[in-house]
This record gives structure tokens, C-alpha cells and sequence, in this order.
């Protein structure tokens, strides 16, 4: 827009601007002087939580270490008395509600005597080895996901030398609540993590947070940076953002943090008040610019209105494509029509992203003709795209060079001819029927006179005892003459225009009638054949006919599949048509092979005539059916479908409840 306003419209835009800007500029800055004040408040708070309660547990921790290392002392312990043990451990279990469990192991790891969460064995904790080795009192995070700290020391003989350990793990969750006394403020949390961002403990742990791994946190991220204590912003697994101080426990062999998060909506309170009252102000400031420019550029607006209208009016996809990188810069909506694709998913394309795939419809193709364009050569070619569904369908494009807002672009039309050239290839197969009809009907008999005269000699020659010794040979001669006979009744059958003997009949009875000889063809080609027969309605048909076109189409399926791959025969009722279906697991048809099927001659088979899918196309036709086929790379369903004027879902239901019935 900017690009087609006068001198004056931008002159008065840029005066608007200015005198907001300084406006604008203060109440941001207000606004940000505000947010920082409150930013910095709430961290110090959550850092001085933090401290506290971090202090409050390095106090505890040395506490009960101390008490550990006292009763390693005593003589009854030191000796192993186990009857004194199991006495005395519980009442220390009971004086301090914080320890889950008081336990003697030795030089093994097995516990001689515990109370509390019983153990058996303490050889592969950490606290254990670390206590053998260094015969030193230590204090190690447990298992994350059971919220504990395990202190243990070693009990010494008289010489100094390890003859055990005592230990005691430390619910960490009980001991912290011990002084919250719920003195914290609203939405404010509490945790103690270790530096692998698992969550030992979290008050209030409404949503079971122990246990819980939260590396993506910037908390996470600033205590793996090796700081001891600081603050940070993220939001937690309840979804509320908070601002984060942390400290770490000190004292313990392994690290320990002490998490508090304060609510960033309650923290930043009168920044937010203060916030609203500034966006008010911007607004007001820039609603009145907007009006100002509004009038100026109302004029440009109707002209671009115009434009628009004709741009989205065409019949015609319309692509403005950038010349540098020949990708689509804007289409018209016509291009979701015709293409499927909505200008949003076409744009920031290129050719390749809608064309064929295959020579001479290639993207590589496609950039020559832009490059061509581009040089001032407009262009106009009949192009094969695929559209959004995958299906082929042939376009009429046209290229050439413009100038838009002082830019050199390229301007692209595509016009749907699909239907021209269905309609140009359907008569061009009909006259290549039509050919084939004539010359059937103007040959056949020629040819199958003599044909039945030296059939009919060699028979009697063969049956003669001085020809025994060429019997094979006769043989061969009568097959090769029966395949051109087969040949003509082929070009006879394509040639006919009128179906004869139609009466009321089922599809499911001729299928299962020919079914048999279906199902040996397969079984000698190590292949398989299934039935899923719905009910039908009865139809008007030549069984003769049929027969021919289910036989034609499942041989093409076989022989399309490998062996061990399935071939699936089946009916049933869709939109008030009666539906044949047969689906093979083959490798799929080409897509230029797709578009020429039914045309006499075709064939992809060494030995075929090209004349079986041409015959099934004029039965269909003579039967008032389509054929229609459905490729792919996993297989090749075609489908025969034929018109009834009965209802087909209500005949199939009451055909259902029938059987129910019976």
C-alpha cells in the first residue's frame, strides 16, 4: 500500500508517527520501570524463602547427623547387640517423626537390625560404599521418586577399623513441613530438586509432583551452570508461571536445592494495573493516527478493492510468482478450487510442490519455462498437475513477465482443460472402436472361412495312420488357428453396439458361478482369492457378458500380484449403484499408462492383444456401467458400477434382517 501513496499520504503517515512515537515511547518506559521494580521485589523474595528454608534443613540435617554419630558411640551398638537395637531404634524412630528408617548393617551390607520401612540389604547404596571408604560420616540424596536423604556413619572398633554401618533415611517432605506451618502465600510453591532436575519433594504437592523429572526449566538450566543459589521465571507443571529462588542445601555429599516459587499474577500486581492503563493510552494515541491515515489512504484502498475483485473473479488459477526464487508468492482462491490447495498452502512454493512428478511434468521442466518467461518470452503449454487429493489432472498454462510495485514478477494462469481433454481421449478411443468394429465386421467372415476349411482338413489329416507321426504337430496347427479364431471373436465382441438376451439377474450368482474357475487360476500361480459378497439387488444384465468382464478384470489383477498377495472380489450397494469391486496387491498402473485405459490395442503384457479392457469398456457401456479405477503403489482397485433405480441401502438392510430371520 505504502508503495502507491502519494508524496503527501506518506509525508502526513510519517508526521502521525512522529508525534505518537515519543508518547508511545514514555509509557512503555514507565510501564517497563514498573515491571522491573516488582521483578526485582519478587525475586528477593523468593530467594529469601528459599534461604530460610534451606538453612532451616542444613540445620536439621547436621542436627541428626550429629545424633547418628552419637549413637554410633554407644557401646551396645558398637558390640552389635541386637536385642538392644530392636529395642532402641524404634523409640528413636518414634522422637523423631522425620525418620522413616534407623537401620545397623555390616561389613556386607546386611541389616543386623532396623525399624521403620524395613531393609535387608544396603551393599549397593551409595551412602554405604561411600561410608566403607572413607570411614567418614556422609549424607546423600536417596531415590528421587521417595523424597528421602540417607545419612549414615561408620561404626568403629577400637583400632579404628569399619565393623559396620548406621544409617537412617530422612523424609525430606516431613521434615520441611515441620516448619512451613503453612506460613507461605497464596499460589507459592515449594520443592527440593537435585541437580538432575528430579523433583524430591513439593509443598503442596496436590497434583503428586515427587518424583517428577523438570529439566526444560530455566531453574534447571541456571543450577546446571554450577550456581549455588539464584532466581529464575518458567511455569510449573499447574500451568501458573512463578518466579523462581533457589539455594543450595549445604553439608550433604551430593547437591540438594531448595526451590520457592511465588506467583508471577500476584507478584507483578501493579505492574499489570499500571500495564493496563499505558496499553489504554497507546490505544487511544494510535486509533487516532489510524483515522488520519485511514482517510488518506481510503482512495488507494478502493483502487486495490478493484484489483482484488477481478483477481479472485477469474475462472483461471492466477499465481504471482517471484522471479529470483520462482516461488509463489500469492494465488487466487480459484487455485483451492481446481487445485485443493488454499492460497495459504500453495504460496512459498514452487512448480515442483503441484506438478506430475515425471518427465516431461517436473519441476526442473517447470523452472525452464519460468526462466524462459522470464526473459521475455511469454509461454503457453498444455501441463499435467496433481492435485492436492493425488489425483492427475491436465492444465492449460500460461506465463508471462509484469511489473508489480516496482518489482519484476510472474504472472501464471492455469486453466482446468481436464474435462476437454477426458472428453478429446473418450472420442478418440470410440473411433478407434468404431475402426476396430469395421474391420471386424468386414473381415471376420473372410477370415473365419478359411480358417474353418483348414481346421477342418488338418483334423481329418491327423486322424489318418500315415500322419501318426506329425500328430503333435497337427495339434499345435489346430491350437494356433483356435487362438486366431479367439482373436476375432475378440474383435466382434469390441465391435458390437447392442447387447442381446438381457434379463433380471444377480451379481453375486454370476460371481460365485465362475468363481471356482477364478480361484484354480490363482491356486496354480500360488496366489489367493477372497469373497466379500454384500446383498444386491437383482439387475438387468447378458450373463454371457459379464462373465467375460469379471474374468477379464480378475486375470488383469492376477496377473498384476506376486506370488503369496491376494486378490479381493467384492459387492456391495453405494448412492443407489450396485458396485463391483475387484482389489489386487500389485505394484500399481503408471500414471501415463492410467490415463490411455480402455484404448484398443494397449497393452502392457508381452502376449496380450490390447483388446480385454477395450472389450469390458463396451459392455460396460452397453450395460449403462462405468468403470472406474483407483491406483496406488500398495495395489489397483477397479470398480464396476451399475445404476438401479431400487434403493440400494434399504435392500440390503431388509435383505439382512431376512437372513437374521431365517
Amino acid at each position: 500500500m505504502m508503495n502507491r501513496l502519494s508524496n503527501f499520504g506518506r509525508r502526513l503517515i510519517i508526521l502521525g508517527i512522529a508525534a505518537a512515537l515519543p508518547i508511545i515511547l514514555y509509557l512503555i518506559y514507565n510501564s517497563y520501570k514498573v515491571y522491573l521494580t516488582d521483578a526485582i521485589e519478587a525475586r528477593k523474595g523468593a530467594m529469601g524463602l528459599a534461604s530460610m528454608v534451606a538453612i532451616n534443613q542444613e540445620a536439621f540435617i547436621k542436627q541428626s547427623a550429629d545424633n547418628l554419630m552419637c549413637m554410633s558411640s554407644f557401646r551396645e551398638i558398637r558390640n552389635f547387640n541386637l536385642p538392644y537395637c530392636d529395642d532402641f531404634f524404634p523409640n528413636v524412630l518414634k522422637q523423631h517423626q522425620s525418620y522413616k528408617t534407623i537401620g545397623l548393617a555390616n561389613l556386607q551390607g546386611h541389616v543386623l537390625s532396623c525399624a521403620g520401612s524395613y531393609v535387608t540389604n544396603v551393599s549397593n547404596e551409595s551412602f554405604f560404599k561411600k561410608v566403607i571408604d572413607t570411614r567418614e560420616t556422609t549424607i546423600l540424596v536417596s531415590d528421587s521418586s521417595k523424597g528421602e536423604i540417607c545419612s549414615a556413619v561408620p561404626i568403629l572398633d577400637v583400632e579404628g577399623r569399619v565393623q559396620g554401618v548406621l544409617f537412617i533415611y530422612i523424609d525430606i517432605q516431613a521434615a520441611i513441613q515441620e516448619g512451613l506451618e503453612n506460613k507461605l502465600p497464596p499460589d507459592t510453591s515449594l520443592s527440593v530438586r537435585d541437580d538432575q532436575g528430579n523433583i524430591l519433594f513439593r509443598y503442596p504437592d496436590e497434583g503428586n509432583w515427587s518424583g517428577k523429572f523438570l529439566p526444560d526449566t530455566e531453574v534447571f538450566r541456571i543450577i546446571k551452570g554450577g550456581q549455588g543459589k539464584g532466581y529464575g521465571e518458567s511455569p510449573g507443571l499447574d500451568g501458573i508461571t512463578r518466579v523462581f529462588g533457589f539455594y543450595e542445601v549445604q553439608g550433604l555429599d551430593s547437591p540438594l536445592f531448595i526451590v520457592v516459587g511465588l506467583s508471577k499474577d500476584i507478584s507483578y500486581s501493579r505492574a499489570r494495573v499500571n500495564l493496563v492503563d499505558n496499553i489504554i493510552v497507546i490505544i487511544l494515541v494510535m486509533v487516532l493516527m489510524a483515522f488520519v491515515i485511514y482517510k488518506v489512504c481510503e482512495l488507494f484502498n478502493q483502487t486495490e478493492s478493484k484489483f482484488r475483485t477481478i483477481f479472485e473473479a477469474s475462472n483461471d488459477v492466477i499465481l504471482i510468482i517471484d522471479i529470483n526464487t520462482e516461488r509463489i508468492v500469492e494465488s487466487n482462491q480459484k487455485c483451492e478450487q481446481i487445485l485443493g490447495y488454499s492460497p495459504r498452502e500453495i504460496c512459498n512454493n514452487t512448480l515442483e510442490f503441484f506438478t506430475a512428478g515425471y518427465y516431461p511434468y517436473t519441476g526442473e521442466e517447470g523452472s525452464k519455462l519460468l526462466q524462459r518467461a522470464a526473459q521475455g518470452e511469454p509461454q503457453q503449454v498444455e501441463w499435467l498437475c496433481k492435485d492436492k487429493a493425488g489425483n492427475h489432472l491436465y492444465v492449460e498454462v500460461s506465463i508471462v513477465k509484469v511489473r508489480l510495485q516496482d518489482k519484476d514478477y510472474l504472472l501464471m494462469t492455469l486453466r482446468d482443460i481436464d474435462e476437454r481433454r477426458r472428453i478429446e481421449t473418450e472420442m478418440a478411443r470410440l473411433d478407434r472402436l468404431h475402426v476396430v468394429g469395421e474391420m471386424a465386421a468386414g473381415i471376420a467372415h473372410e477370415i473365419r472361412n478359411p480358417l474353418t476349411t483348414v481346421r477342418g482338413f488338418i483334423q481329418i489329416m491327423a486322424a489318418k495312420k500315415q500322419f501318426a507321426d506329425y500328430k503333435e504337430q497337427f495339434s499345435l496347427m489346430i491350437d494356433e488357428l483356435d487362438r486366431a479364431n479367439s482373436i476375432i471373436s475378440e474383435y466382434l465382441s469390441v465391435a458390437k453396439n447392442k447387447t442381446t438376451d438381457m434379463e433380471l439377474n444377480n451379481l453375486n450368482t454370476i460371481i460365485k458361478a465362475i468363481y471356482p474357475l477364478i480361484e484354480a487360476d490363482a491356486n496354480n500361480n500360488g496366489k489367493k482369492v477372497e469373497l466379500n459378497l454384500a446383498p444386491v439387488p437383482d439387475l438387468v444384465l447378458n450373463e454371457k457378458e459379464i462373465r467375460q468382464v469379471i474374468l477379464n478384470l480378475t486375470r488383469n489383477g492376477l496377473d498384476a500380484m506376486t506370488e503369496g498377495q491376494k486378490l479381493t472380489i467384492a459387492t456391495f450397494c453405494e448412492d443407489e449403484e450396485v458396485v463391483l469391486s475387484i482389489k489386487d496387491e500389485g505394484t500399481g498402473i503408471k500414471p501415463e499408462v492410467l490415463s490411455k485405459l480402455g484404448t484398443p490395442f494397449l497393452t502392457t503384457k508381452p502376449e496380450g492383444t490390447g483388446l480385454g479392457l477395450a472389450l469390458c469398456y463396451s459392455i460396460a457401456e452397453r450395460h449403462q456401467a462405468k468403470i472406474e479405477f483407483t491406483t496406488g503403489p500398495k495395489g489397483t482397485t477397479v470398480q464396476l458400477r451399475f445404476s438401479c433405480n431400487t434403493n440400494c441401502d434399504q435392500h440390503s438392510m431388509l435383505a439382512c434382517e431376512a437372513k437374521l430371520l431365517n
